[in-house]
């Protein structure tokens, strides 16, 4: 103790315990941000996306951001298949984004994209790094879309079972010839099983400015406290 009342050893174990605390909330964790599913089991059933059937077809799923503030997404997880080789389709013409949700249709205002690649025969999950803001409490599309003319075509395997029904809404648009465009048809309900997703991401992490003032903010409160707690002694 000195003499103004201020307790070194106080400070110290104090200041280095706030030094410990503070990367581990401002860093925070790998975090899912949106899904329907477990990321491993998953419905054989699929939707097609490319061409199928004689048209050409996009799907997209609606989800809600969980918890508050900003978060860097960092990797979606997608179970995928092809069910023929003969139908090769080239990843190139394909595209996985995150939109922004306006009046509860997918807009194009985009999050973050990527390319997918092209799945096996069997159904597996797959996962790809992805890179954007997302706010959390705010509504979104995850959409899978051919960008270009394809003959092949690329399945998304459905969420688990139709158990999550009603967790989000089914976007789907096609076209005869060409590459679908306009309005999403928008469905939810137990006869609109949304394809399975998972979205990860990470807190946003402040400047190097903020993280100066949070620090420096934290300091005066220790110093505070412990001023406080010394009593003085006169002799």
């Amino acid at each position: 103790m000195n003499n103004f009342g201020f307790d070194r050893s106080v400070f110290i174990r104090l200041l280095f315990g706030s030094i410990a605390f503070l990367p581990s909330q401002i860093l925070g964790q790998q975090l899912t941000l949106a899904g329907n599913y477990d990321g491993t089991n998953y419905d054989l059933s699929s939707y097609d996306i490319g061409r199928a059937t004689g048209y050409t077809w996009a799907v997209g799923a609606s989800f809600t951001v969980t918890g508050t503030g900003d978060f860097n997404m960092t990797k979606v997880i997608m179970p995928l298949v092809v069910y023929s080789f003969s139908e090769n389709p080239n990843p190139a013409n394909y595209r996985v984004s995150v939109v922004n949700d306006v009046g509860g249709q997918p807009v194009d205002t985009v999050a973050g994209s990527l390319t997918p690649v092209s799945p096996g025969p069997l159904a597996a999950n797959y996962t790809f790094d992805i890179s954007g803001v997302l706010h959390g409490g705010m509504n979104y599309w995850l959409l899978f879309e051919p960008i270009a003319p394809d003959n092949g075509c690329i399945n998304w395997n459905f969420s688990y079972s139709p158990i999550y029904p009603g967790i989000g809404y089914l976007a789907s648009r096609w076209s005869s010839s060409g590459v679908p465009t306009g309005d999403w048809t928008i469905s939810t309900g137990p006869g609109s099983v949304q394809p399975a997703f998972i979205i990860e991401g990470m807190v946003v992490v402040p400047e190097p400015s903020s993280f100066a003032l949070i620090a420096l903010s934290f300091s005066g409160l220790i110093i505070r406290g412990c001023l406080r707690r010394t009593v003085v002694k006169k002799i």
